[in-house]
């Protein structure tokens, strides 16, 4: 449809329809007169001359209207006329709306006009159809399509929805119509979709956004496509939204993220580094220990671990294909292929060792896109592995060459000294009673003792020697070109003049001395074991000799050794035959004579050796762990003895046991003698527990532990030897003791006035202020006895009273005694 708008022909036609109604008003004015004037001349025909004139002026007047009609009409009706003619036949040779026809009428303008208007006429017609069967077609596209369409006012207000969202939201058209939407409550709230939804009434004019609403099928996701009309001011007229549900879109979105969150959790609770790397040698991803190792030190997101590969592990400026070391992702790309390789790293944690594993990753293609980067420090690893190599060479506490190291070191000074016509000197160390500072001041003091000695073995051998740690407490040194006997010599007494010099260890004073056995190549032996064994056997017989020594080894020795393996080996048999035996010397009440205790001694009947009393074989037991079982064995056995007898006759003597120095430390001591005493039925205050001054100086928390929970046994806790130690009267109030035993090596001059007789007065004397009872050993003369009587002494035991009986022989004394109320009889 064409349209003809000419302001300048819009004027002209104004003015020419103004002068055409002045030109018909006068017209019809003139014609009026006129006529009125010819009425006027029938009723007065002597005015016929008048009347010519006047009708001749109306003529004129006429004939003038009728020219000025004219001359307007043709300037101000036929000119446009033609200027329309001539636009509908422009438009008609755009539009097609006039057909020739119109063309063929040139001499008549109102023709072309009524024709062409009808032709606009009918082609209006046309196009209003189409419009109709296009809206037709639209709406029935509106009304069957999945996606929801809506229309809005300006104001938020529904103008239209589509069948789509009715549906979905349970709404009629007529409920919509003129309802305020849920854009316009977005539009005008707060936050991002607030302003989101404010892009509509300012360019682009649009909005993209997701929503979650509620409709009839429940909470489904919407993604809102907005667009704003606008009206001929730009100003926004009305809104059109285009809604699709995304429901599955969104949870599959969000259950990808969920996985992609659970993996991210899974790569980060890795502890090894992580890093996905593109082929241009960027940093696409990294886990959380990848940011600890080679990111930033402030704990940032491991995301902000980018850049260049090469940049962030190595601080480099190029790929590592250009360092000295292999680039992963370089070997990957040219190989397609896994690769492992190592890395020398600087790390937040300083310079680490990372082995490098890279895989590619492909896409659908199979071409490589980059590679997944797993790095794992083995920096603690290598050491471990180097720690072990030395560990296989080298003792752990002190660092110095094991067995296995020192026997190739004397391989090599035994090939040398074959050469040159030496000898080599095999020297074999243990230190003296460094078992009692391990056990009452701890191992911790123990380790550090044993790194100070090795300082001053190291000092004074040769640069040429080798010091070696066995175990424990023992040690071996191996001394090349040792000559005959002078240079081992010298080196022997060279370490035992520095171990006795004090060692200050955490606050301690302490004193060892060591024992040394030394051995010599060839001629004690060709092989390292024997000349090592040799040197042990050396060794025991410094310590026999008195400690603080050395000895050369000799066959003579040998010989010793071997009669000591033996009766160990005897020894053990001896514990699972019940070889062995108790003897009990009874304690007697000086004042009177009566029998008022017993003290448990036990001795070793042997096929091969024949009796042996304790001090030939205790101190082995003690030495080889056997003392033990075997003074657990004497406990119970005691125990059940005197129990028996405390029955037969009536009585309640006590029994004193010996215990070890193994004893007091064993965890499970109280427990035993519980049992004791409980498989006995003996009365737990008749049973004496004797200990040495010694054991209670180790004074570590194992033994006051155990020494407090025997005392809550209710048993008594003798000291016995006293005065043969380091005594300390603060032991005597701390360990709660019940009692002491004056050891005999006092009471053999004691009759002399010696400085023993001070002693023992003195040991007396406090006894009776601690209120503590004090019995004396080795009492054998009469002397003796008298002055001890004299003295204030309680209680004695020795061969002037009783030796050492088997239970039959005291059976009969006790029976004979009985009848002469010599027993301690119960109360």
């Amino acid at each position: 449809m064409t349209r003809f708008n000419d302001p300048a022909s819009s004027r002209l036609s104004s003015k020419f329809l103004l002068l055409l109604a002045a030109n018909v008003s006068a017209f019809l004015l003139t014609a009026s007169f006129f006529l009125i004037f010819l009425e006027q001349i029938g009723n007065h025909p002597d005015s016929a001359k008048t009347s010519v004139a006047v009708i001749t002026a109306s003529l004129m007047v006429i004939l003038g209207n009728i020219g000025f009609t004219v001359f307007f009409f043709r300037r101000y009706v036929r000119k446009p006329l033609r200027r329309i003619i001539q636009s509908i036949a422009a438009a008609d040779g755009v539009g097609g709306m006039v057909d020739s026809s119109a063309h063929n009428m040139a001499g008549d303008e109102w023709a072309v006009i009524e024709y062409a208007l009808r032709s606009m006429q009918s082609e209006l017609s046309s196009q209003l159809a189409a419009i109709r069967n296009s809206e037709a077609r639209y709406k029935l596209l509106v009304e069957n399509q999945g996606d929801m369409i809506v229309k809005l006012d300006s104001e938020g207000h529904f103008q239209f929805a589509s069948p789509t969202y009715c549906e979905t939201f349970g709404k009629s058209q007529a409920e919509l119509l003129g309802s305020v939407s849920p854009i316009t409550l977005l539009a005008k709230g707060q936050g991002e979709r607030g302003r989101t939804m404010m892009d509509l009434y300012r360019p682009p004019y649009e909005c993209l956004l997701e929503q979650r609403s509620l409709t009839t099928k429940g909470w489904r996701w919407f993604s809102w496509n907005h667009r704003a009309l606008l009206d001929e001011r730009g100003q926004v007229s009305a809104i059109i939204g285009v809604g699709r549900d995304v429901t599955d879109r969104k949870q599959a979105e969000m259950e990808l993220d969920r996985q992609r969150s659970f993996l991210h959790t899974v790569i980060d609770a890795v502890a090894d580094p992580i890093l996905v790397i593109g082929r241009d040698y960027r940093i696409k991803m990294s886990n959380a220990a990848a940011l600890k190792s080679f990111g930033s030190s402030d704990g940032s997101d491991p995301k902000d671990l980018t850049g260049f590969c090469y940049k962030a592990t190595h601080g480099e400026n190029a790929p590592c294909k250009d360092a000295g070391h292999p680039c992963p992702l370089h070997q990957v790309l040219q190989t397609g292929q896994a690769v492992t390789a190592l890395h020398l790293h600087n790390t937040t944690e300083g310079e680490r060792t990372f082995e490098l594993t890279a895989n590619p990753f492909t896409d659908s293609e199979g071409r490589i896109l980059g590679i997944v980067q797993v790095s794992r420090d083995i920096t603690e690893k290598l050491k471990a592995e180097d720690r072990i190599r030395f560990l296989a060479h080298h003792d752990a506490l002190t660092g110095l060459p094991n067995r296995v190291l020192l026997r190739d070191r004397f391989v090599q000074a035994a090939n040398y000294a074959d050469r040159a016509g030496h000898s080599v000197a095999v020297l074999f160390l243990d230190l003296d009673h460094f078992k009692d500072v391990n056990d009452s001041l701890g191992h911790k003091v123990g380790d550090r003792l044993l790194q100070e000695v090795v300082v001053r073995l190291s000092a004074k051998v040769r640069s040429s020697d080798t010091v070696s740690r066995l175990g424990g407490d023992e040690f071996v040194v191996v001394v090349p070109q040792a000559g005959v006997q002078g240079t081992s010599e010298q080196i022997a007494g060279h370490i035992l003049k520095a171990l006795s010099e004090p060692f200050y260890i955490d606050g301690h004073n302490l004193r060892l001395s060591a024992s040394i056995g030394i051995s010599l190549y060839p001629m004690d032996g060709d092989e390292f074991d024997d000349l090592l064994k040799s040197a042990d056997t050396a060794m025991y017989s410094a310590k026999e000799g008195g400690r603080n020594t050395y000895r050369y080894y000799s066959k003579e020795m040998n010989q010793v050794n071997t009669s000591r393996l033996h009766t160990l080996s005897l020894m053990k048999q001896a514990l699972e035959n019940e070889e062995f035996n108790l003897f009990y010397q009874p304690q007697v009440e000086m004042a009177t004579g009566r029998i008022v205790g017993l003290e448990a001694l036990v001795s070793w009947n042997t096929h091969d050796l024949g009796r042996l009393r304790p001090g030939q074989f205790i101190s082995l037991a003690e030495e080889s762990g056997l003392i033990v079982p075997l003074g657990d064995w004497v406990l119970h056995q005691a125990c059940r003895q005197v129990s028996n007898w405390n029955r037969e006759f009536g009585c309640s003597i006590p029994i004193a046991v010996n215990l070890s120095a193994l004893q007091i430390r064993q965890q499970n001591l109280t427990d035993s003698v519980l049992a004791a005493l409980e498989q006995s039925g003996l009365s737990a205050g008749l049973l004496d527990l004797e200990l040495t001054e010694s054991m209670l100086l180790q004074d570590t928390s194992q033994v006051l532990k155990t020494v407090v929970s025997l005392k809550s046994l209710g048993v008594n806790l003798i000291m016995d030897d006293f005065g043969t130690g380091y005594s300390s009267l603060s032991y005597l109030k701390k360990f709660n003791l019940s009692g002491l035993k004056i050891d005999r090596s006092f009471i053999v001059d004691l009759i002399h006035e010696s400085e023993d007789a001070a002693i023992v007065r003195a040991i007396i004397q406090m006894s009776r202020s601690l209120g503590l009872s004090v019995v004396a050993e080795g009492v054998e003369s009469t002397d003796q006895a008298a002055w001890l009587k004299r003295e204030g002494c309680e209680r004695a035991q020795g061969y002037y009273y009783y030796k050492p009986m088997d239970a039959q022989n005291l059976t009969g004394v006790l029976s004979s005694l009985q009848a002469g109320a010599l027993l301690a009889m119960e109360n």
